[in-house]
């Protein structure tokens, strides 16, 4: 959902799955100043894991901005309590008992084309890192 504000507009992607009893937590937000510039906030408490979720939705919102002819640069900021800004790869999603060939292959294709969309976009891209 959008939301106008006096900088630009703020836009909400929110991570989609969740357990019963459970809320859906926040995942990565984007704000778009009016300068063009898409501040995007990676939250996936507590650390900003990497998952196969996270980088499905890093995807997503890359992709988007990427067409977005509005936006000029991307700025990626994490938005975790911590004072982080990633843990790195979930270590979780790639121990052998956890996973199967298809999810190890999915894993390691979304990483991928995220990088590489990342890598690759016309945009001005830089990491705001405390």
């Amino acid at each position: 959902k959008a939301q106008g504000s006096g900088k630009g507009v703020a836009l909400r992607f929110v991570c989609c799955s969740a357990s019963a009893g459970s809320a859906v937590m926040p995942g990565i937000s984007v704000t778009k100043e009016a300068s063009g510039i898409a501040v995007v906030t990676l939250a996936h408490e507590p650390a900003n894991a990497m998952t196969r979720v996270f980088w499905k939705e890093l995807l997503d919102v890359v992709e988007a901005l990427d067409v977005d002819k509005e936006v000029r640069a991307m700025i990626f900021q994490s938005g975790v309590k911590k004072n982080l800004f990633t843990a790195g790869l979930d270590i979780t999603e790639l121990y052998a008992p956890n996973t199967n060939e298809t999810k190890m292959a999915e894993f390691w294709t979304l990483l991928s084309k995220t990088l590489i969309k990342i890598y690759s976009t016309s945009k001005v891209t830089a990491a705001a890192i405390k």
